[in-house]
């Protein structure tokens, strides 16, 4: 008498050949996903800044010059920035990395214009599913200290009067 079931091996068999097909199916979407956002990310954001135990709210402003993929799941973003607390006015570069599961992104400064602009940290959080705004926290490395970045696209951002081009 002949079971009504499949052997074992046959249907772990069946089963392995519809992941990979599902998998390859998936992957080509995923690299439209990644392609898509590259297109798509705005090149300017303005917004603020302010460190958690208080201080001046800073007006911020970045302007990525360069976006490209990196591999299916993420993308770098390269540009420059400046901070205006109260008048003074620190320029820096800026980098960017955008995971695309979830939309979180991780932003780096390096080389301010002024000695006393902390760059030991990082700002990590979320890109709206819009891509027209930024929430992020910056953590300093070395002290601990915290801050909060909110940002949203402006197409006209400039980091200085000489990047209107």
């Amino acid at each position: 008498m002949r079971s009504g079931r499949l052997p074992s091996t046959l249907v772990q068999f069946a089963l392995a050949l519809l992941t990979l097909c599902v998998l390859a199916l998936a992957a080509p979407a995923q690299t439209d996903d990644i392609n898509a956002l590259v297109a798509n990310l705005p090149r300017g954001f303005v917004g603020d800044f302010r460190w958690d135990d208080g201080g001046a709210i800073q007006n911020v402003a970045i302007r990525f010059k360069s976006v490209r993929r990196i591999d299916a799941e993420h993308a770098e973003a390269l540009g420059c920035g400046n901070y205006n607390a109260a008048g003074v006015v620190t320029s820096i570069d800026v980098k960017m990395r955008v995971t695309l599961t979830g939309l979180e992104v991780e932003i780096w400064e390096s080389a301010p214009d002024r000695t006393t602009f902390v760059t030991d940290g990082s700002h990590r959080g979320r890109l709206s599913p819009g891509l027209d705004a930024i929430e992020a926290e910056w953590t300093t490395q070395s002290s601990g200290a915290r801050g909060r970045l909110r940002l949203r696209a402006a197409p006209a951002a400039q980091c200085a009067a000489s990047d209107a081009t």
